[in-house]
């Protein structure tokens, strides 16, 4: 692990609801313009998983970012793409 890179994570467990979820990611700034970020969920209601990616690049001039991210649903027999993404940040 270095200063470019954070980890996380989250468990929640509902009072309620008996659900319980478990959510781990991370960050890394690849270069000064790049960063990459992801994550796993598990959900105990559920019989699948969500796993997500995103990419977030600076463009120059620094007035400018785009991002790109997409998240995919895993079962014991399939993955599948669940969302997708493109953003587009204007600054002034």
């Amino acid at each position: 692990m270095n200063k470019n890179t954070n980890v996380g994570l989250i468990a929640s467990f509902g009072l309620v609801k008996p659900v319980r979820t478990l959510q781990f990611g991370s960050s890394h700034v690849v270069d000064l313009d790049t960063t990459f970020r992801n994550y796993v969920k598990i959900d105990s209601s559920k019989d699948n998983a969500a796993f997500g990616l995103a990419v977030e690049y600076q463009l120059r001039p620094n007035r400018v970012k785009l991002n790109v991210a997409t998240e995919f649903n895993i079962t014991p027999n399939n993955v599948s793409a669940g969302k997708f993404g493109v953003g587009l940040t204007i600054s002034d």
